[in-house]
């Protein structure tokens, strides 16, 4: 569902379908849902004990992980939109290939975008960009893997509109690595992954209400 949502892997070539056809964006939505549903599933089976722990860290530090994301979200807002205030005379589209192809599905089947966009999305990309490719108990290397793993959080969101030939999507990964480093950073100075999960879903149900608006 991940490569179908950020990657794009045509199902035009699969079912002869445009992009924009109703028929494309269904299957998109019911793909998304399911497949990020049938994942966070076996996520939770599969590492149980590593969510219990990510839990148990975080008892007793709920105001530190609420002021934290807070205070990291509002500064990534302010750095976004001073980014995006500069690019913008080269973009065509101040929305990038996957946030326009979320816009698709909210229109096609909205009850099911929400739940995977804001819910299940950050539940699984958190765990896997942050718990998975960050090396928290090693300091020395928490700067090295925090950047690798915020470029490959920003490349995926990315990827889509660049195997399409539109390389301004390049112009969007800045904004989705500084997300990526930002939740990082929660994860840092939380030392558990909760706050970069509500960060990433105040961000999603965010995008989520303007396009409701």
């Amino acid at each position: 569902s991940i490569l179908l949502q950020n990657y794009q892997i045509s199902l035009t070539d699969l079912y002869g379908l445009e992009e924009t056809s109703a028929i494309f964006i269904d299957i998109m939505a019911k793909v998304n849902f399911y497949g990020l549903l049938i994942g966070s599933i076996v996520f939770i089976v599969l590492f149980r004990k590593d969510l219990l722990s990510q839990i148990k860290q975080s008892v007793g530090k709920w105001l530190l992980i609420i002021k934290t994301t807070g205070i990291y979200y509002v500064i990534y807002i302010l750095l976004a939109t001073f980014y995006l205030s500069l690019v913008e005379p080269l973009l065509p589209s101040t929305s990038s290939q996957n946030q326009e192809l979320v816009a698709m599905i909210a229109k096609s089947s909205p009850m099911l975008m929400i739940i995977a966009t804001v819910f299940l999305a950050p539940f699984i990309e958190e765990f896997v960009f942050r718990y998975a490719l960050i090396n928290v108990e090693n300091k020395s290397k928490f700067s090295k893997s925090l950047i690798i793993s915020s470029l490959i959080f920003g490349f995926i969101h990315v990827y889509a509109g660049l195997q399409n030939g539109q390389f301004h999507e390049l112009l969007f990964l800045p904004q989705y690595a500084l997300m990526g480093y930002m939740m990082g950073l929660i994860y840092l100075k939380t030392d558990t992954l909760m706050g970069a999960i509500f960060f990433h879903i105040i961000n999603n149900l965010i995008a989520v209400v303007a396009l409701f608006a």
